[in-house]
Protein backbone atom coordinates (compact mmCIF):
# COMPACT_ATOMS: atom_id res chain seq x y z
CA UNK A 1 0.00 0.00 0.00
CA UNK A 2 1.39 3.40 -0.96
CA UNK A 3 1.62 6.07 1.72
CA UNK A 4 -0.39 9.27 1.47
CA UNK A 5 2.85 11.14 0.85
CA UNK A 6 3.67 8.89 -2.14
CA UNK A 7 0.16 9.30 -3.49
CA UNK A 8 0.33 13.06 -2.99
CA UNK A 9 3.54 13.19 -5.01
CA UNK A 10 1.94 11.17 -7.82
CA UNK A 11 -0.73 13.84 -8.40
CA UNK A 12 0.92 16.87 -9.90
CA UNK A 13 -2.36 18.29 -11.04
CA UNK A 14 -5.05 19.23 -8.51
CA UNK A 15 -7.68 18.60 -11.19
CA UNK A 16 -6.53 15.00 -11.61
CA UNK A 17 -6.74 14.49 -7.83
CA UNK A 18 -10.25 15.98 -7.79
CA UNK A 19 -11.36 13.67 -10.60
CA UNK A 20 -10.26 10.61 -8.65
CA UNK A 21 -11.77 11.90 -5.40
CA UNK A 22 -15.17 12.66 -6.92
CA UNK A 23 -15.86 8.90 -7.03
CA UNK A 24 -16.39 9.00 -3.24
CA UNK A 25 -19.83 8.39 -1.84
CA UNK A 26 -21.14 10.74 0.85
CA UNK A 27 -20.37 8.08 3.46
CA UNK A 28 -16.78 7.76 2.20
CA UNK A 29 -16.39 11.55 2.30
CA UNK A 30 -17.72 11.54 5.87
CA UNK A 31 -15.15 8.83 6.71
CA UNK A 32 -12.29 10.89 5.23
CA UNK A 33 -13.40 14.06 7.04
CA UNK A 34 -13.65 12.20 10.35
CA UNK A 35 -10.32 10.45 9.74
CA UNK A 36 -8.35 13.68 9.39
CA UNK A 37 -10.57 15.46 11.92
CA UNK A 38 -12.16 14.23 15.14
CA UNK A 39 -11.05 10.58 14.76
CA UNK A 40 -7.41 11.75 14.67
CA UNK A 41 -6.16 9.18 12.14
CA UNK A 42 -8.07 6.29 13.79
CA UNK A 43 -9.78 4.52 10.87
CA UNK A 44 -12.27 2.51 12.93
CA UNK A 45 -13.34 5.60 14.85
CA UNK A 46 -13.67 7.50 11.56
CA UNK A 47 -15.88 4.73 10.18
CA UNK A 48 -18.05 4.88 13.32
CA UNK A 49 -18.32 8.67 13.17
CA UNK A 50 -19.13 8.54 9.46
CA UNK A 51 -22.11 6.32 10.17
CA UNK A 52 -20.98 2.93 8.90
CA UNK A 53 -22.81 -0.06 10.38
CA UNK A 54 -21.18 -1.24 13.63
CA UNK A 55 -20.90 -4.77 12.22
CA UNK A 56 -18.97 -3.50 9.19
CA UNK A 57 -16.66 -0.94 10.79
CA UNK A 58 -13.50 -3.06 10.60
CA UNK A 59 -14.03 -4.00 6.96
CA UNK A 60 -15.13 -0.53 5.83
CA UNK A 61 -12.34 1.30 7.65
CA UNK A 62 -9.79 -0.94 5.92
CA UNK A 63 -11.53 -0.54 2.56
CA UNK A 64 -11.65 3.25 2.86
CA UNK A 65 -7.97 3.53 3.78
CA UNK A 66 -7.01 1.45 0.75
CA UNK A 67 -9.45 2.85 -1.82
CA UNK A 68 -7.62 5.27 -4.16
CA UNK A 69 -10.59 7.64 -4.44
CA UNK A 70 -10.97 7.90 -0.63
CA UNK A 71 -7.23 8.41 -0.19
CA UNK A 72 -7.38 11.11 -2.87
CA UNK A 73 -10.17 12.84 -0.96
CA UNK A 74 -8.10 12.62 2.25
CA UNK A 75 -5.24 14.30 0.37
CA UNK A 76 -7.56 17.07 -0.80
CA UNK A 77 -8.63 17.63 2.81
CA UNK A 78 -5.00 17.70 3.92
CA UNK A 79 -4.01 20.11 1.16
CA UNK A 80 -6.84 22.46 2.02
CA UNK A 81 -6.05 22.18 5.72
CA UNK A 82 -2.45 22.91 4.78
CA UNK A 83 -3.46 26.14 3.12
CA UNK A 84 -5.33 27.21 6.23
CA UNK A 85 -3.04 25.84 8.93
CA UNK A 86 0.28 25.30 7.17
CA UNK A 87 -0.07 21.53 7.55
CA UNK A 88 0.76 19.08 4.80
CA UNK A 89 0.82 15.30 4.79
CA UNK A 90 4.60 15.54 4.42
CA UNK A 91 4.82 17.66 7.57
CA UNK A 92 2.56 15.26 9.48
CA UNK A 93 4.83 12.36 8.51
CA UNK A 94 7.92 14.35 9.57
CA UNK A 95 6.39 15.23 12.96
CA UNK A 96 5.23 11.67 13.61
CA UNK A 97 8.58 10.29 12.45
CA UNK A 98 10.42 12.57 14.85
CA UNK A 99 8.31 11.21 17.70
CA UNK A 100 8.39 7.57 16.56
CA UNK A 101 12.17 7.49 16.22
CA UNK A 102 13.08 9.78 19.12
CA UNK A 103 15.82 8.74 21.50
CA UNK A 104 16.75 10.20 24.87
CA UNK A 105 20.37 10.36 23.70
CA UNK A 106 19.27 12.91 21.10
CA UNK A 107 18.58 15.23 24.03
CA UNK A 108 20.98 14.35 26.85
CA UNK A 109 24.43 12.98 27.56
CA UNK A 110 25.51 11.17 30.72
CA UNK A 111 29.21 11.29 31.49
CA UNK A 112 31.21 8.62 33.37
CA UNK A 113 30.56 10.42 36.67
CA UNK A 114 26.79 10.21 36.09
CA UNK A 115 26.38 13.91 35.35
CA UNK A 116 23.55 14.55 32.91
CA UNK A 117 23.89 17.44 30.49
CA UNK A 118 21.61 18.77 27.81
CA UNK A 119 23.07 18.37 24.35
CA UNK A 120 23.70 21.60 22.48
CA UNK A 121 23.76 23.53 25.80
CA UNK A 122 20.11 24.53 25.85
CA UNK A 123 16.80 23.25 24.56
CA UNK A 124 16.38 25.91 21.88
CA UNK A 125 19.66 24.79 20.26
CA UNK A 126 18.43 21.23 19.73
CA UNK A 127 17.35 20.42 16.16
CA UNK A 128 13.62 20.80 15.54
CA UNK A 129 12.95 17.06 15.04
CA UNK A 130 14.44 16.41 18.49
CA UNK A 131 12.41 19.19 20.16
CA UNK A 132 9.19 17.97 18.53
CA UNK A 133 9.50 14.62 20.30
CA UNK A 134 9.47 16.25 23.75
CA UNK A 135 6.01 16.46 25.29
CA UNK A 136 6.76 17.98 28.67
CA UNK A 137 9.65 19.31 30.72
CA UNK A 138 9.49 19.64 34.52
CA UNK A 139 12.21 21.52 36.37
CA UNK A 140 12.34 21.29 40.15
CA UNK A 141 14.65 22.62 42.82
CA UNK A 142 17.11 25.48 42.92
CA UNK A 143 19.80 26.40 40.42
CA UNK A 144 22.37 24.50 42.56
CA UNK A 145 20.31 21.30 42.92
CA UNK A 146 18.03 21.15 39.94
CA UNK A 147 16.05 18.12 38.79
CA UNK A 148 14.87 18.01 35.19
CA UNK A 149 12.25 15.52 34.06
CA UNK A 150 11.60 15.00 30.35
CA UNK A 151 8.53 13.28 28.95
CA UNK A 152 8.44 12.29 25.29
CA UNK A 153 5.34 11.96 23.15
CA UNK A 154 3.97 8.41 22.81
CA UNK A 155 6.24 6.56 20.34
CA UNK A 156 3.82 3.65 19.85
CA UNK A 157 0.94 5.97 19.01
CA UNK A 158 3.14 7.80 16.49
CA UNK A 159 4.12 4.48 14.91
CA UNK A 160 0.47 3.43 14.73
CA UNK A 161 -0.48 6.73 13.10
CA UNK A 162 2.33 6.39 10.56
CA UNK A 163 1.15 2.87 9.81
CA UNK A 164 -2.43 4.10 9.39
CA UNK A 165 -1.15 6.64 6.88
CA UNK A 166 0.56 3.82 4.99
CA UNK A 167 4.08 5.00 5.75
CA UNK A 168 6.67 2.22 5.93
CA UNK A 169 9.11 2.23 8.87
CA UNK A 170 12.14 2.82 6.64
CA UNK A 171 10.47 5.78 4.95
CA UNK A 172 9.51 7.34 8.29
CA UNK A 173 13.05 6.99 9.66
CA UNK A 174 14.38 8.52 6.44
CA UNK A 175 12.02 11.48 6.75
CA UNK A 176 13.12 12.07 10.35
CA UNK A 177 16.75 12.08 9.20
CA UNK A 178 15.91 14.57 6.41
CA UNK A 179 14.65 17.02 9.00
CA UNK A 180 11.84 19.51 8.63
CA UNK A 181 11.46 21.18 5.27
CA UNK A 182 7.78 21.47 4.66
Amino acid sequence: MKSLVDIEESYDDELELLQVAEKCTELQKAFAEAYVGPARWNAMEAARLAGFSPSGIVQMSSYCLNAPHVRAYILILLRHAGRDTLVSSRRVVQELSAIAYSDITDVMDIDSAGVVTLKEGKLSNLPEPVRVAIKKIKVRGSAEAQTVELEFHDKMKALQMLGAMGVEAEEAAERKEQGFTG
